[in-house]
């Protein structure tokens, strides 16, 4: 996968088939999109596109920190694994977000990066206050020659899914129903201490509440079970050591919170 951060360095991108969004937690309803633009730019010799931003809109637009599902680097790698062609990260300024719906289709998707296809969620909106949506997309798709694909809403049984959802399941420490939303386990981006202390490597993770957790810890070739501890002020123990192999980066995915109450601190 092609990563580009500027779009004034964009490649030239053959018949592009492109999706956007923030994509937070590379969900199963995302998975579903991703699938979608793989399969149609397969079928016409085009490269799957995805357009994200970076930092979160809402952090600009609203001026508050927002905790996300992954950091950048954890999506990145996330949508790597999907097997898309080439993802796109906008710097997201005030500026940016001042672009009118109608401009940001004629200068952006088509005038940069020339949009053959333009598929999106069931409530996706872009543009200044949200005002674009998948009629502006109908409206404009014979005028700049691209076609548009809304995707219908997607259930992981009888649940809706969305970014927002996965969320309020993690804010509620329901890991099971997490890892189901999102087709893998949740991990977290970590250094380990000798003493088993972890230090998360974004303030704006998202992490679950206070408890004690069944993870596994990837600090060898082989992962290790344990059980891991949030403490009431968000301090996070495990009770294992890596400092004998590798304790930076270390990945720690979460399986599911259990019922022993074991204190580290």
């Amino acid at each position: 996968m092609d990563v580009y951060y500027n779009l004034d360095s964009l490649r030239n991108i053959a018949n592009p088939v492109i999706t956007m969004g923030s994509y937070d937690g590379v969900h199963a309803g995302h998975k579903e999109i991703i699938r979608q633009i793989n399969t149609i730019a397969k079928n016409i010799d085009g490269e799957s596109v995805i357009i994200t931003f970076s930092p979160h809109p809402r952090e600009v637009l609203f001026g508050t920190q927002q905790k996300l599902i992954n950091t950048l680097d954890e999506k990145i790698t996330l949508l790597d694994q999907q097997g898309v062609d080439v993802l796109i990260v906008i710097p997201f300024t005030l500026e940016f977000g001042d672009i009118e719906p109608n401009d940001f289709v004629k200068d952006i998707l088509v005038g940069k990066i020339g949009a053959s296809k333009i598929v999106i969620g069931y409530d996706h909106r872009f543009g200044k206050a949200n005002r674009g949506d998948i009629n502006l997309l109908k409206s404009l798709q014979s005028k700049f020659n691209f076609e548009v694909l809304q995707i219908p809403q997607f259930n992981v049984g009888t649940d809706l899914v969305s970014s927002t959802v996965v969320r309020e399941a993690l804010i509620n420490g329901n890991i099971s129903d997490v890892n189901r939303y999102i087709g893998y386990q949740y991990f977290i981006t970590c250094d380990i201490s000798p003493n088993g202390t972890i230090t998360v490597k974004s303030e704006n993770k998202l992490l679950p509440p206070a408890g004690d957790y069944d993870v596994a810890v990837y600090c060898t070739t082989e992962p290790i079970e344990t059980t891991l501890n949030i403490s009431d002020n968000g301090d996070m123990k495990i009770d294992v050591s890596c400092y004998k192999y590798n304790n930076y980066n270390v990945i720690i995915k979460f399986i599911k919170k259990n019922s022993l109450n074991i204190t580290y601190f």
